[in-house]
């Protein structure tokens, strides 16, 4: 879906796309990519009218926008603005999966998926950052791992990072 919309994005907002895509072609266009059903039409009608409406745009790179001083503002943002997204209003297609699967079981394995990246990327911000702010975040972004980690119960990323501690502690 994720690929959808920015296609539907750059097709409808692009200047050098002369034959716009109609909502109908865009319903067409995300059949079965719900784990092999569709999304419900007034969904994706719904996505189609926002994205037409407000294009979707990055921040200018010029601007300073990720910067490591202003990297602390821009997560906060992030983070403010996801509270008030609210949860889909489908049902997801694989229901015998989700009736099979314990809560959290899907966020388990994303958690797994991206657990050695992140802690790297924390751990890489820690080693290199001169501002307290980032300093400060990416501790928080530690703590928040290691509680993740406990709640899935999940032992090695979770002795990863006590290594990198460690390791930090004894470097002190």
């Amino acid at each position: 879906l994720a690929f959808s919309v920015i296609m539907l994005n750059t097709d409808l907002h692009n200047a050098m796309v002369t034959r716009k895509m109609t909502k109908e072609q865009f319903i067409r266009n995300t059949r079965g990519v719900n784990d092999g059903d569709d999304f419900p039409a007034d969904f994706l009608e719904s996505i189609y009218d926002e994205i037409k409406n407000n294009q979707i745009k990055m921040l200018p790179t010029d601007s300073g926008a990720f910067s490591l001083e202003t990297l602390p503002e821009h997560w906060e943002n992030i983070l403010r603005r996801a509270k008030t997204v609210s949860n889909p209003t489908f049902t997801p297609a694989s229901v015998t999966r989700a009736l099979t699967l314990p809560p959290g079981a899907h966020e388990r394995d994303m958690f797994l998926l991206v657990a050695e990246r992140s802690l790297r990327a924390l751990s890489a911000v820690y080693e290199s950052t001169l501002s307290p702010a980032t300093l400060n975040k990416a501790l928080e972004g530690m703590a928040h791992f290691a509680t993740v980690c406990a709640y899935f119960e999940l032992s090695e990323p979770l002795d990863g990072l006590l290594v990198r501690a460690c390791n930090y502690v004894a470097a002190a």
